[in-house]
């Protein structure tokens, strides 16, 4: 199967700057902080046995790696390694845009409009027609089923788009008092090949609309009680238990918080799930890296592809300690926004600067000192 696909080699987080070898050669290097990225080993393997080689360089001299005691903590290789084979048809970006039209009487949820937009890649040199089904389930029973014939053009990457309408008496909407989740289930198949991509995840109903100064969840103007959580800790640096991340966030939701801004960044889906679960918007810091538009789509497309259909995920942003004056560092966040919001997830906004409608924003201290 190796053999027949493109073979790559997943790292899921490295601080902060990695060297990959194999059998002694180098063959990619990368310098994204926490970014999740993939180096091509397609031409470097055979049949025979290799050796995977990575050199991680997490010195003090980086702004990544906090200046404590226990630095073996924040650097080397923390999260999974995984080799991955290319199918022929993938889903290279997938969102879902969310439209709802509210009764100007009484203000009642009338329904509400789902705009799936897969951008599909075909390998192949010859176009495959599938069948595409759509389930939303609720407690797994459906209430919505859409079917329709989906053509994927040979050697070509094309955007698909399906609107999917509910009626307001089959909504409960996703809010921080109420995180209902649907399960979302996408399927393409035909008789030739069987099942071409699957895509199962969990997906909530709401609308935001964010400025620098406001925020809206669902038409209606929500009071946010923010908070700068931790994604490192001493005792574990970057690589805190999924099960500590769902107790912290527990115990900022029992103190009246309903959206919280990772002191990191966000670069798994971990947090945001937990959050989309618990009931908690989260702000996404998208790291500023000089790399080339194709490299910068490249890696955060790995990272967005996990999280867009999720929630809690309400917008993304820069850490306010970013220098966004710097001409370079400027170049390269307007290049970063205008790839999300293009391309990579236009259902979010991406903002520099603001309160966003958040009242106040206390530190973690506060929560763990009591």
């Amino acid at each position: 199967h190796c053999q027949d696909h493109p073979t790559k080699i997943l790292f899921e987080g490295i601080a902060h700057f990695a060297q990959i070898f194999v059998d002694g050669k180098e063959i990619g290097a990368f310098s994204g902080g926490f970014l999740p990225f993939e180096v091509d080993i397609s031409e470097f393997i055979d049949n025979h046995e290799h050796f995977l080689a990575v050199r991680v360089d997490n010195s003090l001299e980086s702004r990544r790696s906090p200046p404590l005691p226990n630095v073996n903590n924040y650097g080397g290789i923390f999260k999974p390694v995984k080799m991955v084979s290319e199918e022929d048809i993938i889903v290279e970006e997938r969102s879902i845009e969310t439209l709802l039209n509210f009764n100007e009487v009484n203000g009642k949820i009338r329904n509400a409009e789902l705009t799936l937009s897969l951008y599909l890649k075909n390998r192949r040199d010859f176009d495959i027609k599938g069948d595409l089904r759509i389930v939303i389930s609720r407690d797994y029973v459906p209430i919505i089923k859409i079917r329709k014939e989906l053509e994927i053009l040979k050697n070509n990457s094309r955007l698909s788009k399906t609107l999917i309408h509910i009626e307001g008496e089959d909504l409960d909407l996703w809010t921080p008092d109420n995180p209902f989740l649907y399960n979302f289930k996408i399927i393409c198949s035909n008789e030739e090949f069987g099942e071409i991509f699957r895509i199962e995840d969990i997906i909530g109903i709401r609308e935001i609309e964010v400025t620098s100064e406001s925020f809206l969840l669902n038409n209606k103007k929500i009071n946010l009680k923010g908070i700068i959580f931790p994604l490192d800790l001493p005792e574990y640096g970057y690589s805190i238990p999924p099960f500590i991340i769902h107790d912290m966030l527990c115990k900022v939701k029992t103190k009246g918080y309903n959206i919280i801004r990772p002191n990191q960044g966000v670069f798994d889906r971990t947090i945001i799930e937990l959050a989309s679960r618990i009931g908690l918007l989260v702000i996404n810091d998208i790291p500023i890296i000089s790399l080339t538009l194709l490299e910068k789509q490249k890696y955060f497309n790995l990272f967005a592809n996990s999280i867009t259909f999720l929630p809690a995920l309400a917008f993304y942003s820069v850490n306010p300690a970013i220098d966004l004056t710097n001409h370079q560092i400027r170049k390269d966040f307007d290049d970063i926004q205008k790839l999300f919001t293009n391309r990579l997830d236009p259902s979010r906004y991406m903002l520099d600067r603001g309160t966003f409608g958040v009242e106040k924003w206390d530190d973690w201290q506060i929560i763990s000192q009591n």
